[in-house]
């Protein structure tokens, strides 16, 4: 029984701890006209094209999204797998682990919800969000392919600022197959670009077979005619 006791009264400090933890480490919102970012990003979703509250959230949005991009930068990179929380949650003994996962999972799930919001609000702010290009790039080379594809969806989104980044990413070695080749998926709509002429072509030298096969590809059609 005093055994039993013991370790509810463990499970109990270890709950309230991670509570804790979670509503420190937890990001305000910041807030437009009394709304938060995340509900100006998902009026914008929900609204239709040319409608005034598109325009209304749009509006929001870019305002609210250039003055966070950190931010919203911090927020797309957002790995599962890397969650310190759950790392330390999962250490803990078999009963207590039991009890403190629920609270871990559900902020996981609020932080993957967040991520994608974040997205969002790059795609509707536009070439307003190109000054965080650098900081993308530093996401879509780091190898994880989650939150990779999410700051690369995001980096596109910025329209032609982005096409020196992007060339610099199909050429780099470091970085996957699978975003390289969304990389020139998307360059082959800007080929009239001279950046990314030259990127495509250097493309055609790379060891991965992949890479050369997709550059070749839209290469053959004349993209540079």
């Amino acid at each position: 029984m005093r055994k039993r006791y013991g370790l509810l009264a463990i499970a109990c400090g270890g709950l309230l701890a991670v509570t804790l933890l979670l509503l420190l480490t937890r990001e305000r919102e910041p807030v437009y006209q009394g709304r938060e970012l995340s509900a100006w990003v998902h009026l914008w979703g929900l609204s239709d094209s040319d409608s005034i509250s598109k325009r209304q959230a749009q509006e929001a949005i870019v305002a609210l999204g250039t003055n966070n991009l950190d931010l919203l930068v911090r927020r797309i990179s957002f790995e599962p797998t890397r969650s310190r929380t759950l790392g330390l949650t999962l250490r803990l003994p078999g009963p207590i682990r039991k009890v403190l996962l629920r609270p871990v999972v559900n902020r996981m799930a609020t932080e993957s919800r967040l991520a994608r919001d974040a997205l969002e609000a790059f795609y509707a702010m536009g070439p307003a969000g190109a000054p965080a290009a650098p900081r993308l790039a530093k996401i879509i080379n780091s190898g994880d392919e989650s939150s990779a594809m999410n700051a690369l969806k995001a980096l596109e989104a910025t329209g032609e600022a982005a096409l020196p980044t992007l060339g610099s990413i199909i050429t780099n070695g470091t970085t996957s197959t699978q975003i390289r080749m969304r990389a020139i998926y998307h360059l082959k709509y800007h080929t009239d670009s001279p950046i990314v002429r030259n990127a495509l072509t250097n493309a055609l030298h790379d060891p991965d077979p992949e890479i050369r096969r997709h550059a070749t590809n839209i290469l053959s059609r004349g993209a540079f005619e």
